[in-house]
Order: C-alpha cells, then sequence, then structure tokens
C-alpha cells in the first residue's frame, strides 16, 4: 500500500516538473522571439520591428515599473516596423527592447535616423536607460541637472554593451508639435557611423541641390521675361528648404519652441505660395476673387496655426487636425480656383496649375493620415511629403513657362490688333467731322430760331413777375394790416382781464388759488408783450413808426433801466452795473422812449442767458463841433455779460425776425424771436448801426452807437437799488409715470402726490414686472426704489438701457433712497440713472426733479450703450414738448430759406424780446414788485425743513449712515461720528420708558406729516396712516419672529423696509431705531442689531399714541 503511494507521488511530481520545463522553454523562446542580436558581420542594426511601446497615461509609471512589467510578460504593444510611429493619445512614449552583443565591439551608436530614414519626430526630452546594467544606468538624461546628455549628438547617441551579455534598453520620449513624430532606431557601429557622415547625407544633399536649382530656374525665368512676380516662387522654395534642413538637424531641442517655428515656416511658405498663384489669376474675371482668397486663406491658417499653440501635446490628435485641416482646406481652394481658371481660359498653364495645387494636397494629406495612424509609418511613406514637394515645383516652373510664352504670345496679338483698330478709327474719325461740320450748320440755324423764341417767352415771364410781385406786396400789407388790427382788438381784452386779476389778487384765497392766479398773471404778460412786439414789429416793417427828437438824458434813462432790472438781476444772484464815461453829455437829442425799449430789451436778454457773473452796462462818447459852432456827439452804448455766449458762425442770423438760435432755446428761455430785430430797426431809423461780439461760454457785448446833438456836462451814474421779484414758476404737463417701490404705504404716498399733479401713475413693486411693462408701454420718467426685493434698482435701470426700442432704453430714471451718502449717488450715476431723490419725498422736490426731467434736464445724461442697435429715434416726453419741437424744425426751414443755413450752435438765445417793456408809457407795463405769496404756504414747516436739511448735511458730513428725518429735540438728538470716534461703538438710543411724555411729539415729525397732508386729500391722508400703522406692526412682529433664526442679512432687509416706510411718513422714532438696526446688520453686528430691534415694540406704542394725538388736532 505504501509503494503504491509512494509511485503516485513520484508519477505526480514528475508531471509537474515537466510541465514547468515546458513553461520556461515557452518563456524562453518568447522572450529570444524578439532579441536584438549583434556580431561582427552586422555594421547596422533596425531594430524598430522588435521593440516594444508603452504609452505614458499615468505620471507615476516609471522605469522601474515598466522593466518589471516586461519581467512579467506586460511588455506594451510590439511595433512590428521598421518605422515607429509615436504618435499616441500621450506626448509621452517609452520603448523598451533587448539586445545582446554578440561581437567583439563594445561600444556601439544608438541612431534614431534622419529624415530620408523616415525620421520627422522633434524630441523635447529624453531619457536612455539600461535597466540590466550597474545599478539602472543612465545613459542619457535631458532633464538631468548634471547635463550627462553631452554624449547625444544630434540622433546619435553612443551606447556600451558588455560582450557575451543581454541588456533591456528603455528609452523615454517626449515629442511636441504637429507633425508626424517618426524614428527609425537602429544600432550601428562607430566606423559605420563615421562612415555615414563622410559624404554627408545622400538624400539630404539631392534635395537640397534640387531646391537651389529650381530656385534659381524661377528667378531666371522671372528676371529673363519681367515677370518679376513669379520671384516669390523661389522664396516658397527655400522655405520649404529650410523646413527639411530644420528637420534634419533638430531632432532633440531644449527648446520646445522649435516645432512651432518650423510650422511657422511651413504656414508662410503656403502664403507665398498662393501670392506667387495670384500672377495666374491677373487680368481675368478671378482676379478679385483670388484676392479675396488670398486674405481669406491666410488668416485661416494662421488661426490655425495660432490655436494649435493653446492646446497641449495631451491632445495631439486635435492640435494634429486644428494645424493641418486649414491647409489642406487652403489647398483645396486653390485647386477649385485653379479648376475654374482652366474651364474659363482653356489654357495650359491653368491645368498645370491645377498639378501643382493636387501635388501640395498630396504630401500635405500623406502626413496627415501618418499622423493619424491611418497611414503605415516607412520611409517611403514619410518622404512622400518631400517626393510630392518636389514634384509641385517641378510642375509649377512648367506653369511658369508656359504662362510667359503665352502671355508673349497674347500680347503681341493684342498690339496687332491695336494696330488694325488705330487705322480703322482714323478712317472713322475722318467721316464723323465731315458729318459734324454739316450738323453743325442745322444745329446753328435751329439755335437762331430758339434765342428768338426765348427772347418772346422772358419778356412774357417778367411781365408775369412784375404782377406776381405787385400781388405780394398787397398780400404782405394787408398781412401787417390784420397782425395790427387783431393786436389792437386782443389787448382791449386783455387789459379786462389783467385788471381782474390784479383785484382777485387783493381777495383772500387759498394757496393752490394764489397760484392758478400767479400763472394767469404770467400768462397774460407774455401776451399783452407778444402783442407789443407785434405792433412794433407791424409798424417797422410799414414804415408806420415815427420817432421823437426830445432832448433828454442818457446816464438817466441808463440807471432808470437798471433800478427796473435790478429785480431780475437779483433772482439770479447777477450784479447789474453802469459804466458811464466822465463828462459825458447831459442832454442829447432823440427818441427817449424807443432808446430805452432798446436797452431795456438788451439788458433784458443779458440777464435770462446769464446764470452767474454780471451784467454791465456801458456808455462811452466823443465829441466834435461842426462849421456852424454846433457840438455833436458820437455816442457808443454797450451791455456786456458774463454768460453762455454765441457761436461765431451763428451771429450772421442772429437779428433775423421770428428766429433763435435752436429749438432748445425756445424751450428753456421763451420768446419769439422778434427783440433782436425791433432793435435793430430802431437803431437803423436812428442812423445808428448795431453789433454784437461774443465768446462761446465766456459772454457777449451788445453795443449800438448813435451821431446825435447834445450839450456836455458830467454825470454821476447811482448804484441800482435791489428790488426783489418772485419768480415764475413753469407749470408741468401731465406726464407717464412709473413707481416703482415694493412698500405699499410707500407706493400710496407717491401715487396721491402725483395723481394730484394730473400725472397718469402706474405702480409695480418688483423690477422685472417693471420691465415686462415697459416693453408694452412708454413712460415719460420711471421712480425707482433702489433697494428692491429681488433685481435691484441699479439693476433694473442697466437692463432698461439694454432695450432694443430707442424710446423705452432712453427713459429717464429717478432714484429714490434713504441713503444719502455721496458713494450710494456715485453708485446710482454710474448705474446711467438720472436724478436722485432723497427719502422721505418731498412733493415740492419731486415736482421740481419732474420739470427738470420735461425740459430735458437731468443731474446725469442718458447714456445708451454703444453696441445695443435700436431701432427708434428718440422722441418727445410730453406732447407740449414735441409741438415746441415742431414748430422749432419749421422756423428751422423758414429761417433756412430766407437767410441761408441753420447755424448750429445757440446763437438765437439772446432774441428774446422783454416785451413788457416795450412800451413804458402803458399803465400795465410798468414795472410793480409782485406782492408776497399766500401767507397760507406754512412758514413754519419751511424753517423745520431747513433745520432737518442742516441735520442731513452734518450727518453726510460725519457718517456713513443712512438719514433718517428727526425733529430737532435733546431728547432724540442724533450721535454724529466724527473722524476721531468712527470706531466708537454705537451709542443705542434710550429706552422709550426713559422718555417723558409731554405735549411736544418725541415719535413723529408733526410738520413733516403736515406738509404731506397739505398735499393730499384728508380722507386719503386718514387712509394711509392707518395702513401705515398696520404695516409698521406687521414688520415690527416679523422681525419679532426672526430675532433667533434669521441672519444679519434677513434682518437688514427687513430694518431698512421699515426704515423707508418709516421715514416717508414721519415716524422719526421708528424709523431711527430701525436705520441703527440696519447699519448694524449690514456690518454684520447681527447681535447688537437684536438689540435695537427689541426696542421696536415699545417704540411702535408711543409712535401710534402721538399720531393719533395729531389726527385729533388735524
Amino acid at each position: 500500500m505504501m509503494s503504491i503511494t509512494l509511485r503516485r507521488i513520484c508519477t505526480l511530481a514528475f508531471l509537474c516538473a515537466t510541465l514547468l520545463f515546458s513553461l520556461a522553454s515557452i518563456a524562453k523562446a518568447q522572450d529570444y522571439s524578439h532579441l536584438v542580436i549583434l556580431n561582427d558581420s552586422i555594421d547596422i542594426k533596425y531594430f524598430g520591428a522588435d521593440t516594444y511601446i508603452t504609452e505614458i497615461h499615468e505620471e507615476d509609471l516609471n522605469a522601474n515599473t515598466i522593466y518589471l512589467r516586461h519581467k512579467n510578460n506586460l511588455k506594451g504593444k510590439l511595433s512590428n516596423q521598421k518605422t515607429i510611429n509615436l504618435n499616441n493619445h500621450t506626448p509621452t512614449t517609452w520603448i523598451g527592447f533587448t539586445v545582446q552583443n554578440n561581437s567583439s565591439e563594445k561600444e556601439w551608436i544608438l541612431n534614431f535616423g534622419d529624415v530620408s530614414d523616415g525620421r520627422l519626430a522633434l524630441i523635447k526630452e529624453m531619457v536612455i536607460m539600461d535597466m540590466e546594467g550597474a545599478d539602472n544606468k543612465v545613459i542619457v538624461d535631458t532633464k538631468s541637472t548634471n547635463k550627462n546628455y553631452q554624449n547625444l549628438k544630434n540622433t546619435a547617441v553612443t551606447i556600451e554593451l558588455e560582450k557575451g551579455k543581454q541588456h533591456f534598453l528603455l528609452i523615454k520620449l517626449k515629442y511636441s508639435g504637429a507633425f508626424p513624430n517618426t524614428i527609425t532606431p537602429s544600432l550601428m557601429t562607430q566606423s559605420y557611423y563615421l562612415s555615414t557622415l563622410q559624404p554627408g547625407h545622400f538624400f539630404s544633399n539631392v534635395f537640397t541641390i534640387f531646391m537651389l536649382i529650381a530656385a534659381g530656374v524661377v528667378l531666371a525665368i522671372s528676371l529673363t521675361h519681367k515677370a518679376y512676380y513669379y520671384t516669390i516662387f523661389s522664396a516658397y522654395i527655400l522655405l520649404q528648404s529650410a523646413v527639411f534642413h530644420t528637420i534634419q538637424q533638430n531632432f532633440y531641442s531644449e527648446f520646445s519652441i522649435i516645432p512651432d517655428i518650423i510650422f511657422l515656416i511651413s504656414i508662410t511658405a503656403i502664403f507665398t505660395k498662393w501670392l506667387a498663384s495670384q500672377a495666374f489669376y491677373l487680368n481675368t474675371d478671378l482676379d478679385d476673387r483670388s484676392m479675396m482668397a488670398l486674405v481669406v486663406n491666410g488668416a485661416l491658417i494662421m488661426i490655425g496655426f495660432i490655436a494649435s499653440l493653446f492646446i497641449s501635446d495631451n491632445y495631439i490628435y486635435a492640435k494634429m487636425l486644428i494645424t493641418f485641416l486649414p491647409i489642406l482646406l487652403s489647398t483645396f481652394i486653390g485647386i477649385a480656383l485653379a479648376c475654374v481658371l482652366a474651364l474659363t481660359s482653356r489654357r495650359a498653364d491653368s491645368y498645370l496649375l491645377i498639378g501643382a495645387w493636387t501635388a501640395l494636397a498630396l504630401a500635405l494629406l500623406s502626413l496627415l493620415a501618418i499622423g493619424l495612424g491611418f497611414l503605415k509609418a516607412s520611409a517611403f511613406n514619410t518622404n512622400l511629403y518631400w517626393i510630392s514637394i518636389s514634384t509641385q515645383v517641378v510642375i509649377f516652373i512648367i506653369a511658369i513657362y508656359y504662362k510667359t510664352k503665352l502671355d508673349i504670345e497674347e500680347d503681341d496679338l493684342k498690339k496687332a490688333r491695336e494696330k488694325r483698330a488705330e487705322a480703322s478709327m482714323a478712317r472713322l474719325q475722318q467721316a464723323k467731322e465731315n458729318s459734324d461740320q454739316a450738323r453743325l450748320l442745322r444745329v446753328i440755324e435751329r439755335e437762331r430760331e430758339l434765342m428768338t423764341e426765348l427772347r418772346e417767352r422772358e419778356i412774357l415771364r417778367t411781365e408775369e413777375m412784375r404782377k406776381a410781385k405787385t400781388a405780394a406786396d398787397q398780400a404782405n400789407n394787408a398781412k401787417s394790416a390784420f397782425l395790427a388790427v387783431v393786436s389792437h382788438e386782443v389787448r382791449t381784452p386783455m387789459n379786462g382781464i389783467m385788471g381782474m386779476i390784479r383785484l382777485l389778487k387783493n381777495t383772500q384765497m387759498t394757496k393752490e388759488q394764489n397760484e392758478y392766479l400767479q400763472s394767469m398773471e404770467t400768462s397774460g404778460d407774455t401776451m399783452l408783450a407778444l402783442l407789443n412786439d407785434i405792433l412794433d414789429f407791424e409798424k417797422i416793417e410799414s414804415g408806420n413808426m415815427e420817432l421823437e427828437n426830445i432832448e433828454f438824458n442818457m446816464p438817466k434813462l441808463v440807471q432808470d433801466v437798471i433800478i427796473l432790472m435790478t429785480g431780475h438781476a437779483s433772482e439770479k444772484s447777477i450784479s447789474l452795473l453802469a459804466d458811464v464815461d466822465s463828462n459825458f453829455p447831459a442832454k442829447l437829442k432823440g427818441d427817449p422812449t424807443r432808446l430805452r425799449q432798446v436797452i431795456l430789451n438788451l439788458v433784458s436778454n443779458a440777464i435770462k442767458f446769464t446764470e452767474q457773473g454780471s451784467v454791465t452796462v456801458k456808455l462811452e462818447h466823443r465829441s466834435s463841433t461842426d462849421a456852424e459852432g454846433k457840438e455833436h456827439f458820437h455816442i457808443t452804448c454797450s451791455v456786456i455779460d458774463t454768460g453762455i455766449g454765441i457761436a461765431k458762425e451763428a451771429q450772421n442770423s442772429l437779428f433775423t425776425p421770428f428766429t433763435q438760435a435752436e429749438s432748445s432755446t425756445t424751450r428753456k428761455y421763451g420768446g419769439t424771436g422778434l427783440g433782436l430785430t425791433i432793435c435793430r430797426r430802431l437803431i437803423d431809423a436812428m442812423h445808428g448801426e448795431i453789433k454784437v461780439t461774443s465768446t462761446e461760454g465766456e459772454g457777449s457785448t451788445f453795443s449800438f452807437t448813435l451821431h446825435t446833438e447834445g450839450q456836455t456836462n458830467s454825470s454821476q451814474s447811482s448804484e441800482p437799488s435791489e428790488d426783489k421779484k418772485d419768480t415764475q414758476q413753469e407749470s408741468i404737463s401731465p406726464m407717464k409715470i412709473m413707481v416703482l417701490e415694493d412698500n405699499e404705504i410707500n407706493q400710496r404716498v407717491l401715487k396721491g402726490f402725483l395723481e394730484k399733479e394730473g400725472h397718469d401713475v402706474v405702480l409695480r413693486a418688483s423690477a422685472e414686472d417693471a420691465l415686462e411693462v415697459c416693453h408694452v408701454k412708454q413712460f415719460d420718467v420711471i421712480l425707482s426704489d433702489i433697494n428692491l426685493g429681488g433685481m435691484d434698482g441699479l439693476t433694473f435701470t442697466k437692463n432698461l438701457r439694454l432695450s432694443p426700442s430707442k424710446k423705452i432704453a432712453s427713459t429717464p430714471v429717478i432714484a429714490l433712497s434713504g441713503n444719502v451718502a455721496s458713494e450710494d449717488k456715485k453708485a446710482c450715476f454710474d448705474a446711467n440713472i438720472n436724478g436722485f431723490l432723497p427719502k422721505p419725498i418731498d412733493p415740492e422736490t419731486l415736482n421740481a426733479m419732474l420739470l427738470n426731467v420735461q425740459n430735458n434736464e437731468f443731474e446725469q445724461e442718458i447714456i445708451l450703450p454703444e453696441h445695443i442697435n435700436h431701432d427708434e429715434e428718440e422722441t418727445p416726453f410730453t406732447k407740449e414738448a414735441q409741438d415746441k419741437k415742431d414748430k422749432a424744425a419749421s422756423s428751422t426751414e423758414t429761417s433756412e430759406k430766407t437767410s441761408g443755413p441753420t447755424l448750429p450752435i445757440s446763437l438765437k438765445e439772446f432774441e428774446e424780446d422783454f416785451d413788457s417793456f416795450s412800451d413804458l408809457s402803458s399803465a400795465e407795463n410798468e414795472y410793480k414788485p409782485r406782492p408776497p405769496k399766500s401767507v397760507d404756504e406754512r412758514p413754519e414747516i419751511i424753517n423745520s425743513l431747513k433745520e432737518n436739511q442742516e441735520t442731513i448735511t452734518l450727518q453726510q458730513a460725519s457718517s456713513e449712515d443712512e438719514y433718517v428725518p428727526v425733529k430737532p429735540d435733546s431728547s432724540l438728538e442724533p450721535v454724529i461720528e466724527t473722524p476721531e470716534n468712527t470706531n466708537a461703538p454705537i451709542e443705542p438710543i434710550p429706552t422709550i420708558v426713559d422718555h417723558e411724555i409731554n405735549n411736544d411729539f418725541q415719535a413723529i415729525d408733526p410738520d413733516f406729516l403736515e406738509m404731506v397732508a397739505g398735499s393730499l386729500p384728508t380722507d386719503q391722508v386718514r387712509d394711509l396712516v392707518d395702513s401705515c400703522t398696520e404695516k409698521s406692526n406687521e414688520i415690527i412682529a416679523e422681525l419679532a419672529e426672526m430675532l433667533e433664526t434669521a441672519d444679519a442679512n434677513a434682518l437688514y432687509e427687513k430694518s431698512h423696509e421699515l426704515k423707508g416706510m418709516c421715514a416717508n411718513f414721519g415716524m422719526t422714532l421708528l424709523a431711527e431705531i430701525s436705520g441703527k438696526a440696519e447699519k448694524l446688520a449690514r456690518d454684520g453686528n447681527k447681535e447688537t442689531a437684536i438689540e435695537e430691534i427689541k426696542k421696536l415694540a415699545d417704540a411702535n406704542e408711543l409712535t401710534k399714541t402721538e399720531i393719533e394725538r395729531w389726527l385729533e388736532t388735524f
């Protein structure tokens, strides 16, 4: 039994040993199947087919790992090709092979091949290691700091292989560039390597000599036939030769830019080929198209090259496609153009051009196919590119030869045709001259007949023009008479109207009635002034103006004018001065009434168009004595201002009737354009001269000269007295207004203010909703809160300006905000917002802002983005503005017909007539100071607002806090931060229980509430008070619930909402506390903000109590 078991065990052991031996034999046979064996009979051994290629997809895959994998029969991909294509998905490749040296040579040359062998690779990093040598000997490492690659000579490396021993060599190659990366590795003896260096590379020498000869042939053809355009092709040949030699001499380079330089030379060569090809399209129908193709292809190739620079070598296939496809597309376009040329010209050179472009396309396709792996890498396939380039050069040279030959033949034929044509033209010219002489005689006879007929027609036309002129004069006289009659007839009821207005002003009326009455008086004065101007103009035009010639005191007349106009100057803070020569004649002869009218008009214009500075009336004189002993004076009166000035080119039409410098002058300053015309006609009637000198932006001087008799006497001019006069407020036309406010109470307050003035109001709570409405309805102005839920007011304005409709994009936007710091306003204006209204909203300030909008006067101009194509023209905001614009346009057209082209700069601003002074003898035109406004204007409210404004200024100058209007009170005096205590902790306001409740209000601003109440109906005020109280209760309750869970940002938003609502309704205590909480929450100081929020409940109770007290007295 034992023996049987032992026999079985021995049998099993024998079988296992046999199996292991067989496996070892198989493995050994496999190892030696691709062994590179060197012996003395071999001078060169190409081992590309015996190498294993491993792509590096992981950074930690090093030489030791590759070697271990090779030992474990994980050898990578077997090349099986003499020429190895390194193009893979990664730019780094390991090549491993086993070599056994059975020769007597120890030192061998490892060569990667030259261009003729099929090598195109450009290496930027190389490592060669003998893994079975001593300590994994590193033969070459280009990244090593000790520069141990000195034995690397271009493509050759000297390695030591011990005799009779196997060596496993690992080569790491990292390549770059878009060319196919192919190598043809070999091992050769040193003697063989040196022998190959002596005569040089045969293929390289043949290619170089061929290209130089070709360049010389092209240059010779160009010089011989004076076709210098073809010399560009010589540059193409030399550039292609430069590419060949650069690849040949730069297998390894420390500079990774070498491949890009090679490719840049290649695309430059392609571009020169396009330039050389242009000669074939000259004087053909394809001339322009070929030039366009040249530009497009050049741009296309450069874009592809630049794009390839930004593609990593890790994406080698993408880099090759981005680089080669534009060049291939360019060659196909060249083939297409050459085919079209061949079809149209049917010449041999055009067919040869097709062949040249096709050869270039074949060369490029061969490179791309090898690089992408579609074509096997071999010496022949890689050299197919250079063979195709050489073929292309030969074909192109033949094409150049045929083209020059055919061009010479065509030139000879063209010259022969031109000679025959010149002979034919000479015969035709002789026949034409004979025919022209006969025709000329007939024409002269016909012209005599026409001249007689034209003379008769001219006599009839002259008679018709005389009759038309007579009719026009009669019509003009009738028009003047009609104007005079109408003006006189209208003056009678106007005098009655103005009288009744003055009587009404002495009765008791409300403030609103006083304002209506003031507007009526202003309109009546304007109407009377217009009538006076029309009457004067009609008198002057009809020649019925009679001038007096009486003695008068000129300095006294000027002094009267200054006294009369001092009130107007004082309203604008302008100095009104008189400058009279010493010894100015005390008595002159003339018409003092008309002179006063002229001076008044000039002074009025000067004041109207001067915003700051002074207006001076200057009198100068020169005297002379005639033969009879009478003394005569040359008087010069000048009105000098520091106003807006007039452009020099606009001064020519300054005295044209019914003309203003531009339509904006009429809209801004008013007037009919008759004032200066009347002044000039009056001075002309006095045999004087009036003129203007002006510099735009510096001021103007209007002066007139008179020659008159008089008497010398010194006269002193007195200083004018100041008499102030209230300015007339321009009325606001009804406007379409959108109010963008997310607080319901603020919405209702603003709606009440605006609807009382007759405006059409649309309310919106969100910016997104407002933008949708703006796309379907146009508004004259938008009033927008800044801090909105969702999209804020700044973003809303920026989106509005991007509207494709110019009308919508140019809608003015006015900001409503309680944040009044300078940086807040700057942020609004940077967002292209056009005005800023601080909260709480003052009705008078709101109306003033709307008036500025109506007059197109903004704090910040409307700027539309330049890249947006707006499809509409800008239109005025109101119908009144449109009517003024149309009227101005009509006036401009009339002016162009009568006095030349319209002038671009505002010169007509000085043509305003101050008509109320045109007839100083009339009682209705005498200057009287206006009575003060109604006593119902609540001066105590104005004083309170001034105090509040001072508080605002102080807070803005010293703190970044938003302003909340607080009635000046010692118990609620605001904390003022100075630069010294900016970082000090914020002092909490006194608690409610610390305030002693007395007859004075502590939690509200009654003056502000009264101002609001004066602008709204009583029932609406009470309704707003109730709604505001309910809303404040709701917000305070929400804040109480948020104290434990909400973040600082949520507390900030809710506190901001409460502050804005309370500030807009005079609830000063709540506004102050919520304002402090808002700032603390915004700065991230949540705990301190919560302490402030806890005070809101007591403050709310006190506020409601005081509001109830105020309502009882309201």
